[in-house]
Formats: structure tokens, C-alpha cells, sequence
């Protein structure tokens, strides 16, 4: 499989996001004839535009130009340790900023699927950029059964699903159950945020080699992915049954990392209530 490495041979941030976003179109285009028929030719026969500038695209299947891709909040260290999260490793592109921000929200709020498919595209280029082995399963984390039906999908299993098209890795939205539904983390602070996800999940899965109990056999590789993460606590309540299930090396794949107090990720803007 193509990867790419980037080194951070520049400081300057605009410098480094230029590079990054070429990078990706690389990446990008070597990968793109792998992804199902069905979306390539979706974007061959309708085309593609930028959703930022609305020129042509040089990938058909992301609807993003080379240009306005250098401008995105890109965080400096992605794979940066995000303490209180309890992964092994972590790919955290961008800050909770616009517009990434503004495509979260509109997938999340008025299920726009153009932003699950652009998400998820930047999301496995900021995978594959790392250069290191693969998960052999992603785990989106998953939504109580009651704000599934109110909201009618879970859009970190859309960019879950998104991600896995150009990475070719399956997907298991059934590993992991939301036993409880819990109040929104934006409106907590760090210790409520613990407190509220406590014993929220559970693994239907077991770990390889486990015999002491039946159902889904996990990998001993895992990535769990979400949308946002701001003080980690949702993931680490996900790794930890995925853990305690017999899963060895748990990831956490998410598309941005809320900074400084501000959290509106959960919260819908005006217009998409």
C-alpha cells in the first residue's frame, strides 16, 4: 500500500499545512481507484467541486481543492497523547475550528453525507500519513439506541465507514453498545465528563484466544473512532471495555480536538435544530 511520510522540516505552520494537503492529494490519488465503483463513478459522472471555493477538485472523489486544503485547522502534532483518552497511539488532525467544525455540525445535524465522505477521506490520509501498521478493525463509538432513532444515524460510524473505504479496513459498529444514555459532555466540565460516560459501554466482543466466553472475536489491533474529543473521556470509557474484552492495542482516531473552554460540538447551530 502507498504511504507517505511528513516531517516537520519547516516550522512555519501555513508551510506545513501546503505540505500536508500535497501529501494527501497524493495519497489520495494512488488510493482512490481501490474505493467502490459505485463512488467512483458517482463522482465521475455528477463531478466534483470544492465545498469551500467551488472549483474543480484534482481528486473526483474528495470534494476538496489542493488549496483551500492548506488553509484547514491543521493541528500541529496529530498523533499528540491525548492523556486522560487511555489509547496507545492517536491520529487527531485538525482543531475544532472552522470549517471543519462547520462540516461536523452540518453531518451531524442535517445529515449532510458530502461531509461524512470529506471527513472521512482526511481522517485515513491523516492515518496513512503516520506510516505505522494498520488496526485490523475500526470501531466507530457508538450512540444510545434512543438518540440513534432521534437522530436516525451515528455520524462517527459515517466517518467511520468513509475512512475504511480508502484504508480497506472493515468496520464493526456492533463491538461496542451504549448501554445508558448519558447527558451531552459539552455542558461538563472534566470530572463530570468522566463521571457521566463511567460504565456507559459495553463490549459484545471478546478478545482473541479467549475462551472463557462467546460472541464477536475482536482483533488484538483496534481503532475507535469519533467525531470530537475534547478531555478524552468518552474514549477512554470505550478503550477500557474494549481492554477489559481482551483487545491489546486500542487507537483513537477522531477528526478534531476541541482547545480552551469553548465546546459547541454538541450543540446544534442556528438553522440545523
Amino acid at each position: 500500500m502507498f504511504t507517505m511520510h511528513l516531517t516537520a522540516v519547516n516550522p512555519d505552520p501555513l508551510a506545513k499545512s501546503t505540505m500536508t494537503a500535497r501529501c494527501f492529494a497524493t495519497w489520495w490519488r494512488a488510493r482512490e481507484p481501490q474505493l467502490p465503483r459505485t463512488e467512483r463513478w458517482a463522482t465521475r459522472v455528477f463531478g466534483a467541486r470544492c465545498v469551500l471555493c467551488s472549483l474543480d477538485v484534482a481528486v473526483p472523489a474528495v470534494a476538496l481543492c489542493g488549496d483551500c486544503a492548506a488553509t484547514l485547522p491543521f493541528r500541529i502534532r496529530p498523533e499528540h497523547e491525548i492523556v486522560a483518552a487511555g489509547a496507545d497511539r492517536y491520529c487527531v488532525p485538525f482543531d475544532y475550528a472552522q470549517p471543519v467544525s462547520n462540516w461536523i455540525r452540518a453531518l451531524k445535524f442535517a445529515d449532510q453525507r458530502t461531509y461524512a465522505r470529506l471527513l472521512g477521506s482526511l481522517l485515513a490520509a491523516s492515518v496513512a500519513a503516520r506510516g505505522l501498521p494498520l488496526p485490523t478493525v475500526i470501531v466507530p463509538i457508538p450512540l444510545h439506541p434512543s438518540r440513534q432513532r432521534e437522530r436516525g444515524f451515528n455520524q462517527a460510524e459515517r466517518i467511520a465507514r468513509a475512512a475504511a473505504r480508502w484504508l480497506d479496513l472493515p468496520v464493526r459498529a456492533d463491538a461496542l453498545l451504549r448501554r445508558r444514555a448519558t447527558r451531552a459532555q459539552s455542558s461538563l466540565a472534566a470530572a463530570e465528563r468522566r463521571a457521566n460516560v463511567r460504565a456507559a459501554f459495553i463490549c459484545t466482543g471478546v478478545g482473541v484466544g479467549d475462551s472463557r466466553r462467546r460472541g464477536l472475536v475482536l482483533p488484538r489491533h483496534v481503532a475507535i473512532v469519533d467525531d470530537v474529543v475534547t478531555t478524552g473521556a468518552t474514549a477512554a470509557a470505550a478503550a477500557q471495555v474494549l481492554r477489559a474484552a481482551g483487545v491489546q492495542n486500542v487507537e483513537l482516531w477522531a477528526m478534531a480536538r476541541v482547545v480552551g473552554e469553548t465546546d459547541t460540538a454538541s450543540e446544534a447551530p442556528p438553522g440545523f435544530a
